[in-house]
């Protein structure tokens, strides 16, 4: 499988998750996974759809491989702390199939043929051969009396082991279950302790044997005793620090002012803190556009010559959240308008010229956590550096 038909499976299995077509959503991104198994984006959306799908187990497990390599991503948290809250009600809409009703068999049943009073046997006398007599009962009565006897005996000895060290507690486990086995084990008393001291009997005396009756613990002075050194556990290795993304209340209600002559774009907007794609259509970014209260404004600049990036620069620093500057013409000094929208949090670059020198000029925006780099020119040591200013973005690059 290649890279365009990749990519198009995965916009269909999106679609189908929007759709909350879960089942089919999930099929999509497993058969993606088997191509492309160490994909991100692939296993956070197999993750998602397991979770819609109330298949917490495995959600969970595909969450911690995401977390493994040591990055934080806020996409992650968000989904494992979905999961560990208290699960809603199941929505069975999500479940896309045909109606049970009006379901017909491929065969229908063979009829049923009526039978004479000649072809039906008359009834016989004898038992039948699983019949079991009295005397037969009572011999399996007295036969389970006495296994059950046995069992009872063998777990008598294997609590009296348990009590008295770890391998009758592991034959208590074997035999009685882990139920019993452990009650046993949380019974035993305490190993006893006992004092070895030099011997001052003859080598020539009979040495009397051991009694397994419990030793009483001894007093031993200190100055016999030896010291014990108590064992230290090995101090954790201090983790770095990573800063956290600053936090923004909503804005109020806002009026954001485009050129009446040329737009640059289009505006979407979504909830404000959301780190999902889920952008709604507002309008065209031409002349006064009022941006609704607690609302992320993102601006899709289409142009068709080269880029021009200058009205940037007469907007507010925090007026946009969200830029995309997909197959704009652009160049690596562009990026130095762009980073005059201190609050951005959604930067999309696929498919432009940008190589590793614009990425440096992306280190200030200190807000940003989505960045898409697909068929771009920046090498993986240049998304390394960036990383190290932007710790919290997630960065997309095929």
């Amino acid at each position: 499988m290649d890279q365009s038909e990749m990519k198009q499976k995965f916009r269909e299995g999106k679609r189908r998750y929007k759709r909350k077509e879960y089942v089919e959503s999930l099929k999509i991104f497993e058969k993606l996974a088997e191509a492309f198994p160490q994909h991100k984006e692939i296993t956070y959306m197999r993750a998602r759809c397991l979770t819609a799908l109330r298949r917490p187990g495995e959600a969970w497990a595909l969450c911690e491989k995401l977390s493994g390599n040591g990055e934080v991503d806020p996409r992650i948290e968000k989904l494992k702390a979905k999961l560990t809250a208290e699960p809603p009600p199941f929505d069975s809409s999500s479940l896309k199939g045909p109606p049970l009703d009006g379901l017909a068999f491929e065969t229908p049943p063979p009829p049923v043929e009526p039978r004479d009073a000649a072809s039906f046997e008359e009834p016989s006398n004898e038992p039948p051969e699983d019949y079991l007599s009295p005397v037969d009962v009572s011999e399996f009565t007295r036969s389970g009396r006495r296994a059950r006897r046995v069992w009872e005996s063998i777990a008598l000895v294997c609590m009296m082991l348990a009590s008295l060290g770890a391998c009758g507690g592991v034959l208590a486990l074997h035999f009685l279950g882990p139920e019993l086995g452990g009650q046993a084990l949380a019974a035993r008393p305490a190993a006893p302790i006992a004092v070895v001291s030099e011997s001052t009997t003859d080598a020539t005396e009979p040495i009397e044997p051991v009694s397994t009756a419990p030793v009483a613990r001894v007093a031993v002075p200190s100055d016999i005793a030896p010291e014990r050194t108590p064992e230290t556990a090995p101090e954790p290795k201090p983790q770095p620090a990573v800063p956290a993304v600053p936090s923004v209340p909503p804005p109020p209600a806002r009026i954001v002012a485009f050129s009446l002559n040329v737009s640059p774009g289009k505006l979407r907007t979504r909830q404000w803190g959301s780190t999902d794609d889920a952008w709604e259509r507002l309008a065209e970014a031409r002349g006064r556009v009022r941006v609704p209260a607690g609302l992320e404004l993102r601006l899709d600049v289409v142009t068709v010559d080269k880029t021009d990036l200058s009205f940037l620069n007469t907007l507010e620093s925090d007026t946009l959240q969200g830029l995309s500057l997909a197959r704009a013409k652009i160049t690596d000094a562009d990026l130095t308008l762009v980073t005059t929208q201190r609050g951005l949090t959604w930067l999309d670059l696929h498919d432009t010229a940008i190589t590793d020198n614009g990425l440096a000029h992306l280190k200030s925006l200190s807000r940003l956590q989505s960045l898409n780099l697909v068929r771009t020119r920046v090498t993986d040591a240049g998304i390394a550096e960036l990383k190290k200013a932007l710790p919290h973005c997630t960065i997309i690059k095929f």
